[in-house]
């Protein structure tokens, strides 16, 4: 088995980690590809690499959770009862991503009202910012609604 490290200097530098490390690895962030180098003169073992993301992934968890909660739980049983506790069928390209819009529209719309109701402080993004990318969604759900009504008008005229 060849002995893979990540290191700085004289093997992967932080500013090219991401492209090693994707080949070692699959695809990581490159965020979380850079924290793994540590120092000038240090290497870590690639297989030191996974439970050191995982620790990472853990810490964001627990900071995101402390900002929203269970929401990416609660979000689910919303879109159950709207569904009227029925089975929900998407058969089209279209159908994925309307029900991929209204999943990260209520996962804003949950993040800005804990920000504004239920927490002293938010580590990651502000109420506004959840404000402004529901809205967003919003425009993307309309714009597949446009879509749709003008091909169905093509269909039926």
């Amino acid at each position: 088995m060849t002995d893979k490290r990540v290191s700085s200097p004289g093997g992967v530098d932080a500013s090219d980690i991401s492209e090693s490390a994707r080949k070692a690895l699959g695809d990581i962030p490159l965020d979380v590809a850079r924290g793994v180098s540590h120092g000038e003169d240090e290497t870590m073992p690639i297989e030191d690499i996974p439970p050191k993301l995982l620790r990472s992934g853990a810490d964001t968890y627990e900071r995101k959770n402390a900002d929203y909660g269970a929401s990416w739980y609660e979000i689910g049983e919303v879109l159950y009862k709207m569904a009227g506790e029925e089975p929900v069928t998407l058969d089209s390209p279209e159908d994925w991503v309307r029900a991929g819009l209204y999943t990260r529209r209520l996962d804003k719309m949950f993040r800005s009202f804990t920000g504004e109701f239920r927490a002293e402080s938010m580590n990651y993004e502000s109420t506004g910012d959840a404000h402004e990318d529901e809205g967003v969604y919003a425009h993307m759900a309309a714009a597949v609604a446009m879509m749709e009504q003008a091909d169905e008008q093509r269909t039926d005229g």
